[in-house]
């Protein structure tokens, strides 16, 4: 009976076929490490998916937020251009000779005079060229209307008036100037220079003067203003209303 010793044991473990590992063996105990590896690549995977899907949510966000603010100054300038259109409402004059002007586009001089009646002149253009001008004046309405379009490049078209009526004057773009008219003045101008020769300050019972970009220029009133949305308003003990509005440029009160 021969005793084997623990070295011994370790010896014949070594040795013995029955334990020998093969190559095929050895790659099957390394096979439990290969899902590992397939998690982790599925790991990766999805973390680039929720890369990509992040952003897309927060393209979509950014888009929806932009459609948001497009519809909110879409229904802020239709607010805005509906209150202005009341500025110069015919149906704000008072008493005496009202008048109501419109003009498209162009150049504007409307001036105050003895005559009793309305009268319309278009200047600076040749004969030929005044023609091409669209001019309706309608009396018997009330109050009268003086309609303007088609002004000639360069064309100045002079309005008279009566001195003492009252005038409402609604203007696309371009240059309107007032000058002697001792009555209400209700004035809007959508893009362009507007300039009034206001008289006596003493006169007016309330002033109000608006730009929504631009410069409000008012030395006759003390106010001086320029930027976004300037406004001025003034009152006085005098009888005549003033309300004059620009959209984008200049508006004079001299």
């Amino acid at each position: 009976m021969t005793i084997v010793g623990p070295r011994c044991l370790r010896t014949v473990e070594q040795k013995s076929p029955r334990f020998r590992t093969s190559k095929s063996e050895s790659s099957v105990k390394r096979g439990p490490v290969a899902p590992m590896q397939v998690a982790a690549f599925c790991n990766r995977g999805a973390s680039q998916g929720d890369v990509v899907a992040t952003s897309a949510n927060g393209w979509g966000q950014t888009k929806r937020a932009f459609g948001s603010i497009g519809i909110c100054l879409l229904v802020i300038a239709a607010g805005y251009y509906s209150w202005s259109s009341s500025i110069a409402s015919a149906s704000r004059l008072r008493g005496g000779k009202q008048i109501e002007i419109r003009a498209a586009a162009g150049k504007l001089d409307v001036a105050g005079t003895s005559d009793a009646d309305v009268r319309v002149t278009i200047e600076n253009v040749s004969a030929e060229s005044a023609k091409t001008a669209r001019i309706k004046i309608d009396r018997n309405r009330n109050p009268i209307l003086i309609d303007i379009d088609d002004l000639p490049q360069f064309a100045t078209a002079f309005v008279e008036v009566p001195r003492a009526a009252s005038l409402a004057v609604s203007m696309g773009a371009g240059d309107l100037h007032i000058t002697g008219v001792d009555g209400d003045k209700l004035c809007l101008l959508r893009t362009g220079k507007m300039s009034i020769d206001v008289g006596e300050p003493e006169a007016y019972k309330s002033v109000r003067g608006f730009v929504l970009a631009g410069d409000l220029h008012a030395p006759a009133f003390n106010r001086e203003k320029g930027g976004l949305w300037r406004m001025m308003h003034w009152k006085g003990k005098g009888k005549t209303i003033l309300d004059a509005h620009v959209g984008t440029g200049m508006l004079e009160l001299q």
